[in-house]
C-alpha cells in the first residue's frame, strides 16, 4: 500500500483510490453461521483496529518527517514534507517529547512544499529518542513518529575477559551419540535420523530442522463466506516426503559438528549443525531446488517443546514507530494463548474484551503466529529457559503451535507480501522466483540460555 500511493503520489495524475472495505464485510447470524465476502477490512467487525489500519494511516499521511542532524548547539534539525493541498501546516501542533522535554511548533510550511524545522532542547542523553506527535487542528492525530540518535552513543568499549569454556564430553553407544558439558546435552540418533537438545534434562529442540518452501497461494479457499461453516485450514506445510540419507558427525572438544544430507520432493541439499559447549548453536543450510516454486516464505522449521510459549522480538520495520498493540511493532512480547475463545473464520462469535492482536486459533494468538519480518533478535521462553535467535535484520521468523501443542518457529531467509488477488500485480516486484536449479542457502544463530525463574 506504502509504494502504491507513493507512486500515486508522485504522479501528475491519477483516476483515483479508495478504501474498498474500511469494515469487515462479515456478518454472523442468529445461528452462528458467518456470511459476507470476507475479512478484509482496516476496521473488524467488532470496530477495532486491524494492523492494516496503522499502515494505511501512515501511508496517507500527509506530513513526512525525517532527521538532516544530530542534536547540535542546541537544537535538532528535521526536514519536514507538507503533503495537503490546501492546508498550511501552521494549522497543526507538532507536539515533541524528548526525555522529560517538550515542546509545540506551528511551522509555517506551504501545501505541497518541503522545509527544514529546529526543534530546542538542552542536549539529551544518548539513549534518548525523540518522540514527535502530528495534530491536526481538531486534535487528531495525522502521524507518529519516535527518532533514535539523537546524539550518537559514545564511550570507551570494555573487552570482558573470555571465561574459560567448557568442553563436550562424549559418549558412544550403539546408534546413539550423546554429549554433555555444564548443564547442556545432546543426543543424536544416527539410525533413526533425531537430534534432541535439552538444558538441565529438559528438551528444548526435539528433531533436525525441517525445509519449508511454501509456494505463493492466491486462491487458498477464498475469501467469501459462504455455506454453513467456512474453515480457512492452516497454511503451514514443510517441504514433502523427508528422507534422510546421511549422517557425518565430528566430536572436538568444544565443537560437536553434525552434518545430514537429505531430500524433499521439492529440494535436495545439506544442513549443518554446530554445536557449541557454551550454549551457541549455528545451523547452515544449502538446498537446490528441483522443481519451479514462486515461493511465499522458505527457510527452516524447528520444533520446540510445548512450554516454549512466550516470545520476545526486536525488528527493524518500515515506521519507526508502532501502536503499543500492533503486531507488526518494532519491540514486544507475546504469548500463544490467554483465556479468550477461540475465534471463528471471520473473528470472535460475541464481543471481545481485548484487542485484535490477542484474539486467537489453534495455531495461537494474532501475536505469536504473525511473521515478524526483520528480526534482529527472537527469544522464545518459559520460567527457566530461553532459545535465543540473533540475525542481522535479513531473516523473518513466524511461530505457531501445531497439533501436538508443539512449538514450532519458521526461521526464514526469504519473506515477501503474499499473493493478495487485488493488489498482487503491485506486490510482483518484491516476489523472487525459483526454478529447477535454484540454490536456497543460509545461516542462523541460536543461543541456549538457563535463565532465573521469571515470576
Amino acid at each position: 500500500m506504502a509504494d502504491m500511493w507513493e507512486r500515486m503520489y508522485a504522479a501528475r495524475g491519477v483516476l483515483g483510490g479508495a478504501l474498498w472495505a474500511g469494515i469487515d464485510d462479515t456478518f454472523i447470524l442468529p445461528d452462528s453461521t458467518v456470511v459476507g465476502f470476507g475479512s478484509w477490512g482496516v476496521i473488524d467487525g467488532w470496530r477495532r483496529l486491524k494492523p492494516e489500519y496503522w499502515h494505511m494511516k501512515k501511508a496517507y499521511s500527509p506530513v513526512r518527517v525525517k532527521p538532516c542532524g544530530n542534536w547540535e548547539n542546541g537544537f535538532i534539525r528535521y526536514v519536514v514534507e507538507n503533503r495537503h493541498s490546501f492546508s498550511n501546516l501552521n494549522e497543526c501542533e507538532f507536539k515533541w517529547t524528548p526525555g522529560t522535554q517538550s515542546g509545540v511548533l506551528k511551522p509555517n510550511i506551504a501545501p505541497g512544499k518541503t522545509d527544514t524545522i529546529k526543534i530546542f532542547s538542552a542536549k539529551p542523553n544518548a539513549n534518548q529518542n525523540l518522540k514527535l506527535q502530528v495534530m491536526d487542528a481538531r486534535q487528531i492525530l495525522i502521524d507518529q513518529y519516535v527518532f533514535e540518535n539523537i546524539v550518537p552513543e559514545f564511550g570507551k568499549k570494555n573487552i570482558k575477559p573470555v571465561a574459560a569454556k567448557t568442553n563436550w564430553s562424549y559418549t558412544i553407544k550403539s546408534n546413539l551419540v550423546r554429549a554433555a558439558a555444564g548443564n547442556k546435552q545432546v543426543v543424536l540418533n544416527t539410525t533413526a535420523g533425531g537430534l534432541e537438545i535439552y538444558i538441565n534434562r529438559e528438551k528444548i529442540i526435539d528433531g533436525f530442522a525441517e525445509l519449508m518452501i511454501l509456494p505463493l497461494n492466491a486462491t487458498g479457499d477464498g475469501v467469501q463466506m459462504t455455506g454453513k461453516r467456512k474453515e480457512f485450514l492452516p497454511y503451514n506445510s514443510t517441504a514433502a516426503n523427508h528422507v534422510i540419507k546421511k549422517i557425518e558427525y565430528q566430536t572436538q572438544p568444544q565443537v560437536f559438528t553434525i552434518q545430514v544430507w537429505d531430500s524433499y520432493d521439492e529440494a535436495a541439499g545439506t544442513t549443518t549443525y554446530r554445536l557449541t559447549s557454551n550454549g551457541k548453536v549455528e545451523v547452515a543450510y544449502s538446498y537446490t531446488l528441483t522443481k519451479d516454486i514462486n515461493p511465499r516464505q522458505w527457510g527452516l522449521v524447528l520444533k520446540l517443546a510445548s512450554d516454549l510459549s512466550n516470545m520476545s522480538w526486536v525488528r527493524n520495520g518500515l515506521w519507526n514507530y508502532y501502536p503499543a498493540d500492533h503486531i507488526g511493532r518494532l519491540s514486544g512480547t507475546a504469548k500463544v494463548a490467554n483465556t479468550q475463545h477461540f475465534s471463528g473464520p471471520a473473528g470472535p462469535i460475541n464481543k471481545p474484551a481485548v484487542v485484535w492482536a490477542e484474539d486467537q486459533n489453534s495455531l495461537g494468538t494474532n501475536d505469536f503466529r504473525s511473521t515478524k519480518m526483520n528480526i534482529k533478535e527472537l527469544t522464545l521462553f518459559n520460567n527457566s529457559t530461553k532459545l535465543t535467535l540473533t540475525s542481522d535484520g535479513s531473516q523473518h521468523s513466524r511461530c505457531w503451535r501445531d497439533t501436538n501443542k508443539n512449538i514450532r518457529v519458521l526461521l526464514a531467509g526469504y519473506s515477501n507480501l503474499g499473493a493478495e488477488g487485488f493488489f498482487h500485480t503491485h506486490a510482483l516486484k518484491f516476489e523472487t522466483p525459483l526454478h529447477a536449479g535454484s540454490v536456497i542457502q543460509n545461516k542462523i544463530s541460536l543461543k541456549l540460555i538457563k535463565q532465573k525463574t521469571r515470576p
